[in-house]
C-alpha cells in the first residue's frame, strides 16, 4: 500500500483558502458575542433580530463548509513510488 507523502493544492486553492478562513474568522467573533453573559444581552433583542442573527450564524457556517468541500475536491495527493 502507497501512503501519501504530501498533498498539493492548485493555486487557486489559496483564494479558497483565505475565503474559508475569512468566513470562519466572523463566524468565531459572532459566535463570541452570545456566548456566557452575552447570551443575556441576546435575549433581550426581538424575536426578529434574534432570528436575522442566528439564520446569518447558519448561512455562514453553510457556506464555509461548501467552500472546504471545494478545496477538498480540488486537492491532488501526491505519493512515494
Amino acid at each position: 500500500m502507497i501512503m501519501p507523502t504530501k498533498v498539493i493544492f492548485r493555486s487557486d486553492d489559496a483564494d479558497v483558502h483565505d475565503e474559508i478562513y475569512k468566513m470562519l474568522s466572523h463566524l468565531h467573533a459572532q459566535t463570541l458575542l452570545i456566548c456566557g453573559e452575552g447570551m443575556e444581552n441576546f435575549l433581550c433583542h426581538s424575536d426578529e433580530v434574534k432570528s436575522n442573527y442566528l439564520w446569518s450564524l447558519c448561512d455562514l457556517a453553510e457556506r464555509s463548509l461548501s467552500q472546504l468541500a471545494k478545496l477538498g475536491r480540488k486537492a491532488e495527493v501526491i505519493t512515494d513510488e
